[in-house]
C-alpha cells in the first residue's frame, strides 16, 4: 500500500483518475478453476495426533456396504452432482465426523438404479444413519444445521 491505497502488481494505484483506462494487470486468457476434493491422496500422511475425519467418497453400493460394516455408526449422505445445498452440507458433515467419532461417507446414486430402490432416494441431500451395518434412520430435509444434525445422530445412535 502507498499512502493507504491499494497497490496493483504493475505500481500503478488501484483508484485512478476518473476519465483515465488503464489496462487491467489482472487480465488472464485462462478461466478459474475451483478443485474440491473430500479425500485425501492416498500417500498424504497427516501430520497431527489423530487423523482428519473427512467425509469418505463411495463409489457403488458395494464400497457402501463394505463402509458400514465396518463402522459402529456412520452416517452417510446421498448426494447429486450440481446440488448446492449437497455441496454445502459437506464442511458440517466434515465438523460432525469430528465431533462425535462417527464415520462419514458420500454417495451419487446416479449410475445405481438398485442402490435408489434400496434406500428409497427420492430428493437429495438424504442423509442415511447406520448403526452396526444396519440403516436405523433417515432424514431427506435439504440444509440440515449442524446442530440439528449432531442431536439426530446422538438420539439415534446411543
Amino acid at each position: 500500500m502507498k499512502n493507504g491505497s491499494l497497490v496493483r502488481p504493475n505500481g500503478m494505484p488501484s483508484g485512478g483518475q476518473s476519465g483515465v483506462r488503464r489496462a487491467s494487470a489482472y487480465k488472464s486468457a485462462a478461466p478459474i478453476v475451483c478443485i474440491m476434493s473430500n479425500t485425501t491422496a492416498p500417500d498424504a500422511e497427516w501430520k497431527g495426533s489423530e487423523s482428519p475425519r473427512r467425509p469418505t467418497s463411495l463409489e457403488d453400493e458395494g464400497a457402501l456396504d463394505a463402509f458400514v460394516t465396518g463402522s459402529d455408526a456412520a452416517l452417510v449422505e446421498f448426494y447429486t452432482d450440481g446440488c448446492g445445498i449437497c455441496a454445502s452440507m459437506e464442511p458440517v458433515l466434515g465438523n460432525i465426523a469430528r465431533a462425535l467419532d462417527v464415520d462419514v461417507a458420500l454417495i451419487n446414486p446416479r449410475d445405481d438404479p438398485p442402490l435408489v430402490e434400496r434406500f428409497d432416494v427420492r430428493s437429495v441431500p438424504l442423509f442415511v444413519l447406520f448403526v452396526d451395518g444396519e440403516p436405523v434412520a433417515r432424514r431427506a430435509e435439504g440444509f440440515i444445521p449442524g446442530d440439528d444434525l449432531t442431536e439426530w445422530i446422538i438420539e439415534h445412535a446411543p
